[in-house]
């Protein structure tokens, strides 16, 4: 498939998100299916607080395929401007059993992960998720 190809496959998948209904939808599913504050109380009067969130696999990413393969792996980002921690899991790409954890911590508690649980917890890599 040519890049001009991949570039209006791209665009025809991404044109029904683009309008202001879209949004606007979005909108108003987030504010259905959240039923309180997603920010962690500790945060607001500055004490350390951790969010564990369970993350979902998107229902979309098997589908997706920009020309040179499906999607593997979709993740996460939490802004680094983000004060508290925030640990979410999300289901393994390439095996049932495994979990994805993403953490968002300060230096001193990720390094004390790595020092203690270093056997539960392993970096993820590209050979891990077969990419």
């Amino acid at each position: 498939m040519s890049l001009s190809n991949v570039a209006t496959t791209v665009q025809e998948f991404l044109q029904p998100a683009t309008t202001k209904e879209h949004f606007l939808d979005i909108i108003d599913w987030v504010e259905e299916q959240k039923p309180r504050p997603l920010i962690s109380k500790a945060l607001v009067d500055g004490r350390m607080s951790f969010t564990v969130s369970a993350g979902q696999k998107f229902e979309t990413m098997d589908k997706i395929d920009f020309g040179w393969g499906k999607v593997t792996f979709g993740s996460c980002h939490v802004p680094e401007s983000r004060k508290d921690c925030f640990v979410m899991t999300m289901g393994s790409p390439t095996n049932d059993e495994d979990w994805v954890v993403y953490m968002h911590m300060p230096l001193m508690h990720m390094s004390f992960i790595e020092a203690h649980a270093s056997h539960v917890f392993k970096p993820l890599d590209t050979d891990y998720i077969l990419i």
